[in-house]
């Protein structure tokens, strides 16, 4: 059972909602939060520069006075849903117990970084809120496909085109007591974003998630960066051991197709991956996991870059950016991975390395927080 609970939300007002959001707190550097701070003052950015400075429960007081945020009356769930480039996606948003996440019934399919961890427990304590939700997927059915259906029939509390070109919109749930009961019967959920707010979590801990059906989810690889100074042995391999594909396709077992950048220009390859090696975890046996055996035994370990330089859906311009800084030499991207793939290995207990798999939809933050005052 995924055990759901209300609570009162403090959320930005319809006016101050597409500016008081970001794009997902994780991705953005310490220096992108401080210019968006100064340029937005009524903003989530200027919340998390007060609690750099430790003074995030006197800022969250201002932005409230300043009628920049507001908390709901009475604890309830609500309902989010974004519409962007022609897909739509609805979501639950509700407090979900910290036991849930220690005793299986929650599962993670990758690690965490201790790093990363540390920095929320600091910024949740800070702010006295947690200021962004751990993105949950669950096996829907109809029960829930028909109550979501309902409550986003309801007038919303919010109906905005947000800094990221999509629509948000967010309804309080009017059948929180009906959607628990309905989540009681659902057995398993799986952890897409935020596993490393879920380190060292507290029995009694409510944690502030998203829990959307895993059929409206879409799962990436992080890409591999390979150093200039490894770029020419790489280009050389591919030339010797690769051919152009016009798109990926199903290339035959033991193959794989990947995007190539080189130069800022794109190419899909197709390349023979090592088979996995004898009594291999599955984590290992992923493509993933075989691309990234491939690509130490050409190129060394030391020639890659750790997969925290993850981009989000404009990937392709960012990577460009990132072949254009001169950091990089080329970078391999594989087509997204089945989500079914990555829901088995958190069921047999596995992770892939931290930082390896990232998720479409991109929710914002800063749309609703969980104050804990």
């Amino acid at each position: 059972m995924i055990p759901i609970l209300p609570f009162r939300a403090t959320r930005p007002t319809a006016a101050k909602a597409r500016e008081f959001s970001l794009e997902r707190m994780e991705h953005l550097s310490a220096d992108q939060i401080l210019e968006t701070a100064g340029r937005l003052p009524l903003s989530l950015a200027a919340l998390v520069k007060a609690a750099m400075a430790g003074e995030g429960a006197a800022k969250l007081a201002s932005l409230r006075a300043d009628k920049a945020l507001l908390q709901e009356p009475e604890p309830t769930v609500y309902m989010h849903r974004q519409v962007k480039g022609g897909r739509k996606h609805c979501g639950l948003v509700a407090g979900v117990r910290a036991d849930a996440f220690t005793n299986g019934v929650i599962r993670a399919h990758r690690h965490a970084r201790g790093e990363d961890a540390a920095q929320w427990r600091l910024l949740t304590e800070r702010c006295a809120a947690q200021v962004d939700s751990v993105i949950l997927g669950f096996e829907t059915n109809e029960v829930i496909t028909d109550l979501f259906e309902r409550e986003v029939n309801d007038r919303p509390l919010f109906h905005v085109v947000a800094g990221d070109g999509a629509t948000h919109t967010l309804w309080s749930g009017r059948r929180a007591a009906d959607l628990a009961t309905a989540f009681a019967e659902v057995r398993s959920a799986y952890v897409l974003e935020g596993h490393h707010r879920l380190q060292n979590l507290q029995p009694d801990d409510p944690v502030l998630c998203m829990l959307l059906p895993l059929n409206e989810v879409f799962a990436r690889w992080s890409p591999r960066l390979v150093r200039p100074s490894a770029d020419a042995a790489w280009h050389a391999w591919l030339q010797s051991n690769a051919e152009m594909v016009a798109e990926p396709g199903m290339p035959a077992a033991g193959f794989a197709d990947a995007c190539v950048l080189r130069d800022g220009a794109p190419a899909w390859m197709r390349f023979r991956l090592p088979p996995p090696p004898l009594g291999a975890t599955l984590a290992d046996a992923t493509e993933s996991g075989r691309l990234d055996a491939l690509l130490r035994a050409v190129l060394g370990a030391d020639a890659l870059a750790a997969t925290a330089n993850r981009p989000g859906e404009d990937r392709v311009m960012q990577l460009q950016a990132l072949l254009a800084g001169g950091a990089w030499g080329s970078v391999i991207v594989l087509p997204h991975p089945p989500v079914r793939e990555l829901t088995l290995l958190a069921d047999a207990g596995e992770r892939l390395p931290a930082g390896s798999t990232w998720f479409e939809p991109r929710v914002r933050s800063g749309l609703w927080l969980h104050h804990h005052g």
